[in-house]
């Protein structure tokens, strides 16, 4: 139906939306090629409209499931340039920085997961961004730094019920058991 409704040529709000609705549709059931013109066709002749961002934050949750995660992070990169609202804004940094993760841009996905703690989020997304950024400062070598960020997650979050507390309970027992082995050994 949405295509058939596109190939009259619509104008206007509904031809916006029925764009939008039909990229997602074709994120959603692999084909991202036609997604991605769509989107394209939409961010070049609707660049403002009130709609981009929640169609990005749909196709990039596609991508990102289907892995493609280098367009997920455009995607997500441009959510968080481009949202408009504090909610999006945090949404694009937390799907930028899981897939720099992914994609094993380390330092680049530290950067935006401290981004996205500095955009003040809800307390479960503190929880796992900390958590997260914690993990890829340990990757990096700085243990310090990430020793203080799983406290911080089990000092802050210890009456909530987020599943970070004790993911980083464990994670922060067992950087300071290795911290201990590394100063003895030294």
């Amino acid at each position: 139906p949405l295509e058939s409704f596109l190939a009259e040529k619509p104008e206007g709000d509904m031809a916006v939306r029925a764009r939008g609705a039909l990229a997602v549709a074709y994120a959603r059931t692999g084909k991202l090629e036609e997604s991605k013109t769509l989107f394209s066709a939409l961010l070049e002749s609707q660049p403002d409209h009130a709609l981009l961002p929640a169609v990005a934050e749909q196709l990039g949750e596609a991508a990102y499931a289907a892995s493609n995660v280098e367009w997920a992070m455009s995607l997500f990169e441009w959510l968080s340039r481009k949202g408009g609202t504090p909610e999006y804004r945090r949404k694009g940094l937390s799907g930028a920085a899981w897939s720099s993760y992914k994609l094993q841009k380390l330092p680049e996905a530290a950067v935006l997961f401290a981004e996205l703690l500095e955009s003040e989020p809800p307390a479960p997304m503190v929880a796992e961004a900390s958590l997260a950024r914690g993990r890829i400062l340990e990757e990096l070598g700085q243990l310090d730094a990430a020793l203080a960020l799983y406290d911080q997650v089990v000092e802050n979050h210890a009456d909530a019920k987020v599943k970070e507390y004790p993911l980083a309970l464990l994670a922060a027992a067992r950087l300071r058991r290795r911290l201990e082995q590394h100063r003895q050994s030294a």
